[in-house]
C-alpha cells in the first residue's frame, strides 16, 4: 500500500485518540436476480502475476492456485463458501487400520480433459508420482519447485487398487487432517497422460477433471479456460474464464470500474469507498481464514514474563484498529483459530482494551518504568494484513508508548523480514500472520505455536510441552470430536500464555461488477465452485 510515513503516523495517532469501538463492515453478497442463470459469457478475473505453474504438485503461489481451482478436482472438496469436507472425485470413504488406511469409492463416468478415463488406476499413478522417487515422472524431478506434497503425502506409504473405482491409501501413521488436505487446490488429481507425456514440463500442460479446461496461457497477459460441458458437477453457466494479469493496483481498480474485468481479486481497504460508491460494482466481504498478530519473543526478557505479554495485549485497542485502519472489515481475535476454522471456540474471551490493567501488570512484572524494544516490520501489504506493515506498526507503537514501552521499528523488505523471523536465533517482536490452506486447526495454528515450528511460522519461539503434546495427539486421530477437544484446550492455553499480541481476523474481500451472480468466495481464497457463476446481460 503506497503511503507516506507522515500520513501513517498521523492516521495511527488518530486511531489511538479515537479509540472507538469497531462497527461491522457492511457486506454485499453476489445474489442472483429472480430470472435465474443465463448461459454463456466470458468472466474476466484479475490476478496480479503470472502463475508459477499449473501442475498442482509443483506450485504453491496464490496466482497459480486461483487458476488451479477451475481446472482440477480433489478426491474431496469444500462446501460452497466454507471448508467443510464433502465428496469430490471420491463419493465416499472409510477409515480403517487405526486411522492408517483410507478406502475411497471413486466417482464413475468421469474423464480428464485430455480424454483419459478417471479411475482407481489413474489415482494410483497420481499418488505414486508424488511418493515414489523411482517413478520416471516423479514430481521432484522439477528442481526448485515449491510444493505441498510432503505436507499431505509425507507419511503415505503406498496404495492398493481394490477395484476399477475403489482404492486404498496406506500411511505409516494416522493423519487427522488428511481429508481436508485432499480438498486443497494443491491436491487436484492430474491426468496420467499429462504426467507421462510432458514430464517436468507438465506445469504448462494442465489436464484435470474440473469444471473448466485449459485453452491457452499468454505470458504477462492472460490465462484462458473454457467450460467443460461434461463436468460431473454440472455444466458451467459460463462459456469461459479469462484470468487477466494486472500487476498495478490502480489499473486493477480502473479495469473493474470500466468492466474490463468482472472480479477484482486484490481489494485494498483504501479502495473500498470507491467500490461501495459505484452503482455498477459490488463488494463481497466474508470472514477470512487468517490471523493477524504481533509475535512476542517469549524466551527473551522482558517477554519471557507472561505478565508483560498479557500487559501489551491489554494496551492495544484492537476494536479501534479494526474500525479505523481496516474500515470495519476485521474482527478482534479471541482465539488463535479464525472463526471459520474447524474447532473455533467463540466462548474464549478476547483481551479487552484496558490501559490501567496493562500498567498494573507491567508494575507487577517489575517493569513499571517501561523498557525499549525492537519490532521487525514487513514493508508491504499481505493477505492477512491488507493495509500494509508500516501503517499497522505505527499504531502498535503509539499504543505501547502509553504504558512506557519505547518501540523501535525495523522496516524490512518481505524476503528479509521472513528470513530473519524464521531463524532459530530470532529474538525481536515482529509483525506476523498466517492464511490457512484447508480450514483444519493443525494447518492453521500448529505452524505458529507448535514448539517444533521455529523455522516456519513460530516467530515467538513459544513452546509449551502440554500444547505440543496436544498438537501431536490431535493429528494422530481421525475422530473429529476428539480432535476438537484437543484444539479447544490448545486455544485456551495459547490465549492465556499470550505469545503474541492477538490483533484480528481480516475479512476475505472480492469486488465484482453488478452483472456477476452465483459467486461465493471460499475462505481458502481460491476460485472453486465456479461452475455456479453466471453473468446477466
Amino acid at each position: 500500500m503506497k503511503t507516506t510515513w507522515q500520513r501513517i503516523v498521523t492516521l495511527a495517532a488518530a486511531v489511538v485518540i479515537l479509540g472507538a469501538a469497531a462497527g461491522c463492515g457492511s457486506q454485499t453478497s453476489s445474489t442472483s436476480p429472480s430470472k435465474g442463470p443465463v448461459q454463456g459469457g466470458t468472466l474476466s478475473i484479475e490476478v496480479s502475476a503470472d502463475p508459477v505453474g499449473l501442475d498442482p504438485a509443483t506450485t504453491l503461489d496464490n496466482d497459480s492456485g486461483y487458476v488451479l481451482g477451475t481446472l482440477y478436482d480433489g478426491l474431496t472438496s469444500y462446501g460452497v463458501g466454507n471448508t467443510k469436507v464433502e465428496p469430490g472425485l471420491a463419493t465416499s470413504w472409510q477409515i480403517t487400520n487405526g486411522g492408517k488406511t483410507y478406502i475411497f469409492n471413486l466417482r464413475k463416468g468421469v474423464k480428464f480433459s485430455d480424454g483419459t478415463p478417471f479411475n482407481a488406476q489413474a489415482v494410483a499413478f497420481w499418488i505414486d508420482h508424488m511418493i515414489n522417487p523411482k517413478n520416471p515422472d516423479y514430481y521432484g524431478n522439477l528442481k526448485g519447485a515449491e510444493t505441498f506434497v510432503p505436507f499431505t503425502w509425507g507419511n503415505v506409504t503406498g496404495t492398493q487398487v481394490l477395484g476399477p473405482y475403489k482404492i486404498a491409501i496406506n500411511m505409516s501413521q494416522p493423519n487427522g487432517e488428511f481429508l481436508a488436505d485432499l480438498a486443497m487446490v494443491w491436491n487436484g488429481v492430474t491426468s496420467p497422460k499429462m504426467l507421462k507425456t510432458y514430464g517436468t514440463d507438465a506445469w504448462q500442460h494442465p489436464s484435470g477433471t474440473g469444471p473448466f479446461t485449459f485453452v491457452r496461457w499468454v505470458k504477462g497477459q492472460y490465462i484462458e479456460v473454457k467450460a467443460n460441458p461434461n463436468y460431473w458437477g454440472g455444466k458451467p453457466h459460463l462459456s469461459e474464464i479469462l484470468f487477466k494479469i494486472i500487476p498495478d493496483q490502480s489499473t486493477q481498480l480502473l479495469s473493474l470500474k470500466t468492466g474490463a474485468i468482472n472480479i477484482l481479486t486484490d481489494v485494498a481497504p483504501s479502495e473500498i469507498p470507491t467500490i461501495k460508491a459505484a452503482k455498477n460494482l459490488k463488494l463481497i466481504a466474508e470472514p477470512g481464514l487468517d490471523d493477524n498478530y504481533i509475535s512476542l519473543p517469549v524466551q527473551t526478557p522482558p517477554f519471557n514474563n507472561p505478565l508483560v505479554r498479557q500487559a501489551v495485549n491489554y494496551a492495544v485497542n484492537k476494536q479501534a484498529i479494526d474500525q479505523h485502519l481496516y474500515g470495519g472489515y476485521a474482527q478482534v481475535m479471541n482465539s488463535p483459530l479464525p472463526t471459520v476454522a474447524f474447532g473455533y471456540d467463540k466462548s474464549i474471551p478476547a483481551y479487552p482494551y484496558n490501559v490501567q490493567k496493562a500498567k498494573q501488570l507491567m508494575q507487577q512484572a517489575g517493569y513499571g518504568k517501561g523498557f525499549s524494544f525492537t519490532m521487525d516490520v514487513y514493508n508491504n501489504a499481505r493477505g492477512y494484513n491488507p493495509i500494509g506493515g508500516p501503517e499497522l506498526a505505527v499504531a502498535i507503537q503509539s499504543y505501547l508508548k502509553a504504558i512506557g514501552i519505547n518501540l523501535q521499528l525495523n522496516v524490512l523488505d518481505p524476503s528479509t523480514w521472513l528470513a530473519q523471523a524464521r531463524s532459530n536465533s530470532f529474538n525481536k517482536m515482529s509483525l506476523a500472520g498466517w492464511t490457512g490452506d484447508n480450514g483444519d486447526p493443525d494447518d492453521m495454528i500448529s505452524p505458529l505455536f507448535n514448539g517444533n515450528a521455529f523455522l516456519t511460522g513460530n516467530f515467538s519461539h513459544y513452546s509449551n510441552p502440554t500444547v505440543n503434546q496436544d498438537f501431536a495427539k490431535a493429528l494422530l486421530t481421525s475422530n473429529q470430536s476428539q480432535r476438537a477437544a484437543y484444539y479447544d484446550q490448545i486455544q485456551k492455553t495459547i490465549m492465556k500464555d499470550a505469545p503474541a499480541i492477538f490483533l484480528n481476523y481480516t475479512d476475505l474481500m472480492r469486488a465484482t461488477t453488478s452483472n456477476v451472480h452465483g459467486f461465493v468466495p471460499n475462505p481458502t481464497f481460491f476460485y472453486v465452485n465456479m461452475n455456479q457463476v453466471w453473468l446477466s446481460k
